[in-house]
């Protein structure tokens, strides 16, 4: 949701109070445990045009597809440009890195791994994975710097 600080006319809205949302958006993304897109629901509910709404069944071509290296070449492909909306295409770039970050560690664990092994490049991916931190000393105390 954004808004502009200032009252504003739109071409299709007519006077639009300062703090109201130009853009009130949602984006719900489905994936299994193989990171494959099984739903993908999203919605334009306050746009600036009419047409930023038509936008929804386009991005339906993503579901099937498996978010891992090149996914922001898949977005690019699928619903970049006059295909899709910016920005929707533009919050599905960090959505993969937030699922990995959030499902790697649930699936390692579960298979007794993550433990064992870190994923490569977890380690200082974040403030809870930093080497000096709590996570790493209790899962990897071997790779822990305190």
């Amino acid at each position: 949701m954004d808004s502009k600080a200032n009252e504003y006319v739109s071409p299709w809205g007519g006077e639009v109070p300062a703090g109201e949302p130009v853009h009130d958006m949602w984006l719900r993304l489905t994936v299994d445990n193989s990171f494959k897109i099984r739903a993908l629901e999203l919605a334009s509910d306050k746009n600036p045009y009419p047409a930023c709404s038509e936008v929804a069944n386009a991005f339906a071509r993503l579901v099937g597809l498996t978010i891992g290296p090149g996914w922001q070449r898949k977005i690019k492909e699928h619903v970049g440009g006059a295909a899709g909306c910016i920005h929707f295409a533009e919050l599905l770039g960090p959505i993969g890195s937030v699922m990995f970050q959030t499902i790697l560690p649930f699936l390692y664990y579960k298979e007794g791994t993550f433990d064992k092994q870190p994923r490569p490049g977890l380690i200082d991916s974040c403030h809870a994975y930093r080497q000096g931190g709590e996570v790493v000393r209790r899962f990897w105390p071997n790779l822990s710097t305190e």
